[in-house]
């Protein structure tokens, strides 16, 4: 009799532990397989030029521990392998990264019984840490006060361009155009002032910086052909006498008259 009474309380207690078994489960979350299940929804957000915020759905109650594998786009193993991240938790900031990488990332769950298998990969490339400067520098003087500068955009980041100029061997530095588009090659500058020398450079800007080792150009402006006394000829002293002056422009007519009448002669100038 002791024997039937004990087979049916072990009896109650096996159908009732079935009955609450399915409801442990929904509480717990979804039971591991041995090995657990991979995660799955894994994405990637940049948030610097060397870190990226990932998160994922975790797909078993019990495992161990995350682990994230990383590695430069086209590497056949997986060399970065960051250990020992809590269960149950679905993010991780990874840090020192390397600028204007692409890198592929995965994260496998472990327990005593092995590691996941199927797991998400996803990629990602950091940007760069500041814009990377332009190249190609060139300037096209298309007037006594107008300079037509060219460049050629290197950067992927750059919120801006601006360009800056100089007299030849001043110190200082004057932003002449700011807040260009990120994407623009070219700008024409309108006010350089006639037979000037300047320098002038471009800079790639973004919210981090500008960029570093810009080039440097110099050009000369034409002397203005439309102010006399800009002339090399008519700012000349003819008469000697130490000064420019009215004299000056008749002894210069002379001899510009002189020269068309031996030329209608056809005789030597």
């Amino acid at each position: 009799m002791y024997m039937n009474r004990h087979n049916q309380i072990r009896h109650a207690l096996i159908q009732r532990w079935r009955a609450i078994f399915p409801l442990t489960l929904l509480l717990a979350g979804a039971a591991c397989p041995e090995p657990p299940a991979a995660p799955s929804e894994l994405s990637a957000i940049v948030t610097s030029a060397t870190s990226v915020d990932l998160t994922w759905r975790d797909n078993c109650s019990s495992e161990r521990e995350f682990q994230v594998w990383s590695r430069e786009k086209g590497l056949d193993t997986w060399p970065d392998i960051i250990e020992g991240h809590p269960p149950n938790v679905g993010s991780y900031a990874q840090m020192d990264l390397l600028p204007l990488t692409t890198y592929e990332v995965t994260v496998v769950s472990n327990n005593h019984n092995g590691i996941s298998l199927g797991n998400p990969v996803t990629s990602f490339t950091t940007p760069e840490d500041i814009p990377l400067p332009p190249t190609n520098l060139g300037t096209i003087v298309q007037s006594a006060t107008t300079v037509l500068v060219e460049w050629t955009d290197e950067s992927l980041v750059e919120t801006d361009y601006r360009v800056w100029w100089k007299e030849a061997g001043a110190s200082t530095w004057t932003h002449i155009a700011a807040g260009l588009n990120p994407k623009t090659t070219q700008y024409t500058i309108t006010e350089a002032i006639p037979g000037t020398t300047y320098e002038v450079t471009v800079v790639a800007n973004n919210i981090l910086g500008r960029s570093q080792d810009n080039p440097i150009l110099s050009f000369t402006t034409p002397s203005d052909p439309s102010n006399p006394a800009d002339s090399p000829i008519l700012s000349s002293d003819f008469d000697g006498d130490g000064g420019v002056g009215f004299p000056d422009f008749l002894l210069f007519a002379q001899v510009v008259g002189k020269v068309i009448h031996r030329q209608r002669l056809g005789r030597p100038i």
